[in-house]
């Protein structure tokens, strides 16, 4: 496999500027210990060299926790938010609106290709009866969870 670098004529005097910069700045920092520490040239390069190695391997750690998400957390994270609405059409008839919302909120993507919306009758029931039914629904095991409340509709939905 082979990658191919595209540099404009900006990128390559950016990359020239900074390379200069950076040989001046290790030149000159050489100088500095040699004339202040009092110690020989290939004392102090070995001196600027254990503190460029020290500051690049942190900075190689900084960019590889923010750029690379090295530290991300792999399990997905769904939130899901609904709004219900509803309006009396005529004598008879009320329009219910519900709307429900999915938002990824991990780094992880998550592909959802069909999904299942039941609206189920909780009221008018009597309050002891909800508890009673969430009771029933709490002891049962995950795969036969369902709700006992009268089914009004089911559909589908595929992306």
């Amino acid at each position: 496999m082979c990658y191919y670098i595209v540099m404009t004529k900006e990128t390559r005097k950016w990359m020239f500027a900074t390379s200069t910069l950076m040989a001046i700045a290790l030149l000159g920092s050489i100088f500095v210990v040699t004339a202040v520490a009092d110690m020989s040239l290939m004392a102090a390069v070995g001196v600027v060299q254990a503190v460029v190695t020290l500051v690049a391997i942190g900075l190689g750690g900084v960019f590889a926790y923010y750029k690379l998400d090295l530290f991300r957390d792999f399990q997905p994270h769904l939130t899901i938010t609904q709004e219900v609405s509803h309006r009396r059409v005529g004598e008879s008839y009320v329009h219910i609106s519900v709307r429900a919302s999915l938002v990824n909120t991990s780094k992880v993507k998550i592909e959802i290709r069909n999904a299942t919306f039941w609206m189920q009758q909780v009221a008018p029931f009597p309050d002891e009866e909800v508890e009673r039914l969430h009771e029933e629904f709490m002891a049962k095991p995950n795969h036969e969870k369902h709700l006992a409340y009268p089914m009004l509709v089911a559909f589908d939905r595929y992306w």
